[in-house]
């Protein structure tokens, strides 16, 4: 094991990553975890079985893996990871969620090193890690020769625009601390973030940092030690954008397929007043551009092996919808969140409909069901309802078979 790495396993045996607390955490519904959605958002197909063949590729403390398990309940899971300690809090934190000592495979390795895995892999999850890697390419590798020549892989990396101010944080502390002992270093961290003063730029970055974790995972992670460490005290971070990342892809002839937070990428957020200029500029580099300026967001992405058709969406009345794993609805159920960063306002009836998909009836059956309840026909409630099917299948509200 060379030194870089050595330094990373270290890292993560002091400080396991994330410091999550145990159980279910049903209210978290990641886009990645559901194997089945990937598949669709890539293909608009869904796949032919669901009992496929699952890589959690650097698990860390098993959040990702928790997740793999609850989205895709009849797949073969394994799940490596560098870090023992790490480990050790997954297959806990498996067990507390009710999973019993054969749901999941663990081992420890080096994304870098892969020994062999058995079969190739339907559907390789990787996020959070390549970037820590002293040669992210060597891991992509590694990845790539394990997955199925029509498998599909998630990865996310860190922003390069994004993490900045984070970077620049990492090598102010590094002034101050040898970057040995990290206990030492959680001390400069926290002394530093208490002392900055409110209005400076790398602590309202922080504290917005802060605030969208405490939102999503809770306050105690938000300032738990295992975050400082892993953000400000890493011990090896790459430097990515996205031209990178397309590189790394290239290498390993890797299609890039798409975006999950695919809408946020669109150009004409940000140059509504400049669509030919947009337009002249290939795909890659409208995204590069568009990098600069979303500097919030981290790189999630799906790529295989082999470049899909996506045909485009359409309602055909006889097939069959169902909700997509990912989506949330308000308490007052009145609104739909696809969990892609778009929302759904329902109307009574609309919300009514919404409450019929099942997975076994078509649309039309649906419409069907509801006609008598909203005083109309069988054809007026398809016909006043065709928008909002439309709607639903092209922002992955429900998918389609």
């Amino acid at each position: 094991m060379d030194q870089a790495t050595a330094a990373v396993r270290q890292q993560y045996e002091a400080f396991p990553f994330p410091d999550l607390p145990f159980g279910a955490l049903a209210d978290l519904t990641p886009g990645p975890s559901s194997y089945r959605f990937g598949h669709y958002y890539c293909t608009h197909r869904l796949p032919a079985t669901q009992a496929v063949r699952i890589l959690d590729a650097g698990c860390g403390t098993g959040f990702s893996t928790l997740k793999l398990r609850q989205a895709n309940p009849d797949a073969e899971i394994v799940a490596v990871d560098l870090s023992e300690a790490s480990l050790v809090r997954a297959q806990a934190r498996l067990a507390a969620a009710g999973y019993g000592s054969d749901a999941v495979t663990f081992l420890q390795a080096d994304l870098q090193h892969l020994s062999d895995l058995g079969t190739p892999f339907d559907y390789i999850h990787c996020t959070g890690v390549l970037h820590h890697l002293p040669t992210p390419q060597r891991g992509l590798n590694q990845l790539k020769s394990r997955l199925k020549p029509d498998g599909v892989m998630c990865l996310m990396l860190y922003s390069g625009p994004g993490r900045a101010l984070i970077r620049e944080v990492q090598q102010l502390l590094r002034q101050l601390w040898d970057g040995q002992d990290l206990s030492e270093g959680l001390m400069v961290c926290r002394t530093f973030w208490a002392g900055l003063p409110t209005e400076h730029p790398y602590k309202q970055d922080y504290q917005r940092q802060k605030k969208v974790l405490a939102d999503n995972f809770g306050a105690e992670f938000a300032d738990s030690d295992a975050f400082l460490v892993d953000t400000y005290l890493q011990v090896c971070e790459q430097a990515l954008y996205l031209p990178d990342v397309f590189a790394l892809l290239a290498v390993e002839q890797l299609c890039f397929l798409r975006f999950l937070d695919e809408a946020d990428w669109a150009a004409q957020r940000f140059f509504p007043g400049l669509p030919d200029y947009v337009a002249a500029l290939s795909l890659p580099a409208r995204y590069a551009l568009v990098d600069r300026l979303r500097t919030d967001r981290n790189y999630t992405f799906y790529a295989s092996p082999q470049a899909f058709e996506r045909p485009a969406l359409t309602w055909l009345p006889d097939a069959i919808p169902e909700p997509s794993p990912l989506i949330r609805m308000s308490a007052e159920q009145a609104i739909l969140e696809n969990g892609l960063g778009q929302q759904l306002p329902l109307t009574e009836v609309s919300r009514a409909f919404w409450k019929a998909i099942d997975g076994q009836q078509s649309w039309r059956q649906i419409c069907f069901a509801l006609a008598p309840s909203l005083g109309f026909s069988e054809v007026d409630t398809e016909v006043g309802l065709r928008g909002l099917m439309q709607a639903l299948l092209e922002h992955y509200f429900v998918l389609q078979h």
